[in-house]
């Protein structure tokens, strides 16, 4: 009986650390982003960083620095933590840019 609540146990907090990182699951690196957007082309992805968005255009800044060009037409101005979904497009005045569909704050 005591081997089964301490494996109980071990297993409960296994499970709530697990969950502690949810948000984190499926985001995008803003660095890989960066690097190779061609391999984003046309895909939704999620990131997570520092916005500075006026005039529905912006961008997105993770904690290394990295950023990446943001367009997100339903907002005029959006600044601090958020978590943006969307589509990754090309413009071949402005190269590339996520433009976003949803923005949570963090």
């Amino acid at each position: 009986m005591k081997k089964q609540l301490i494996i109980i146990g071990i297993i409960v907090i296994l499970i709530t650390v697990g969950l502690s990182g949810c948000n984190e699951i499926g985001l995008t690196n803003i660095g890989d982003l960066s690097a190779s957007p061609q391999n984003y082309l046309g895909k939704e992805v999620r990131v997570k960083g520092n916005v500075v968005l006026m005039v529905g255009i912006g961008s997105i800044t993770d904690e290394q620095g990295h950023s990446f060009a943001i367009k997100y037409t339903t907002m005029t101005t959006l600044t601090g933590n958020y978590y943006l979904t969307g589509i990754v497009e090309h413009n071949s005045l402005t190269g590339y840019y996520l433009d976003v569909t949803k923005a949570d704050a963090v």
